[in-house]
């Protein structure tokens, strides 16, 4: 079996693309490395069953190098984006182009070379600002332009499996956390605390709560979904089914992790930016019923995250 795998070189790209590998399937990988990082295939790069494209999906020519590299692709895992949801606010073409028109560049090339499954990497942030535990069937309302251009792109793989598609899987991440990360706010507080370790600045005030879920469950939860549903269109979210972990809780783990007394600077509004989302609750009921839970609370997940991210960046600093 052959599996493409759009952003194999970023957070969750890489750890996906090791699962396939170690579970015996050929993987196509392509990154542009704009938030990839070659470190992160460094285990697989050399692998027999592993071909990597250095390409924007963008680029003219992108089919060509796909076609390329195997003869038939069975399924693609579409986890190419702008995660960063903080730049995007100010640059809404860095979503439209990275997240939205990347999602249709994949269903051309499925369309071409008769490929027939897509999974996607969607997010919470398509629902909005909303109270409650949030499940798939709730009003979708995002707030910001990555999630805009999430939603975009999932009803436009919509309407392709209407047209050609036999089986689409929408995933609605909660916050994913874990080693390879190249954003985030455990991320962001480790390399501010690198820079000083004196202060430490914190976007918001602190109570923002959202679920965490470490990359590792996060990788089995998608296989384990993808063993037990067969062609359709399907949306799951994926998280904890807990109340989530604060953006102050964090910053305390971080500084304990990193044995530091810092003093932390809070702003004065519940958001840490335009089009942030103060408090998000998952419903993972329909997960819940098809067979999976995570092991780990998102404070639990948040913990072993910041041990991992401050191991693999020792000598992280600010850019």
């Amino acid at each position: 079996m052959s599996i493409l795998i759009t952003g194999a070189a970023g957070f969750i790209g890489s750890h996906l693309s090791e699962e396939f590998i170690n579970k015996g399937m050929k993987v196509i990988g392509v990154d542009n490395y704009q938030l990839g990082r070659k470190k992160n295939i460094e285990k697989i790069i050399d692998h027999k069953n592993f071909h990597f494209i250095n390409s924007d999906i963008l680029d003219d020519n992108f089919i060509k190098l796909v076609n390329k590299k195997t003869e038939n692709i069975d399924e693609i895992w579409h986890f190419a984006a702008s995660s960063d949801i903080q730049s995007g606010t100010q640059n809404y073409l860095l979503d439209m182009n990275n997240t939205f028109l990347t999602t249709a560049a994949v269903c051309n090339l499925a369309e071409q070379l008769n490929i027939l499954k897509i999974y996607f990497a969607s997010s919470g942030a398509v629902y909005g600002n909303k109270r409650g535990r949030l499940s798939e069937n709730n009003l979708c309302e995002p707030i910001s332009f990555y999630g805009t251009f999430k939603l975009s792109s999932e009803n436009f793989l919509r309407s392709n499996f209407e047209r050609f598609l036999t089986k689409v899987v929408i995933f609605r991440f909660s916050n994913i956390i874990g080693s390879h990360a190249t954003h985030g706010v455990i991320y962001d507080f480790i390399k501010k605390l690198k820079n000083d370790s004196d202060t430490l600045e914190v976007l918001g005030d602190g109570t923002q709560q959202k679920p965490y879920l470490h990359v590792n469950e996060l990788i089995d939860s998608m296989m384990f979904i993808n063993s037990k549903i067969g062609e359709g269109f399907n949306i799951f979210n994926i998280g904890p089914n807990d109340d989530g972990a604060k953006v102050k809780e964090i910053a305390n783990i971080v500084i304990e992790e990193m044995s530091l007394n810092p003093k932390i600077s809070f702003g004065s509004e519940n958001r840490g930016w335009v089009g942030d989302i103060p408090k998000i609750q998952f419903d993972t009921n329909k997960l819940i019923k098809l067979g999976w839970e995570p092991s780990f609370s998102s404070l639990e997940a948040v913990r072993i995250a910041t041990k991992e991210i401050i191991a693999e960046n020792k000598s992280l600093q600010v850019d």
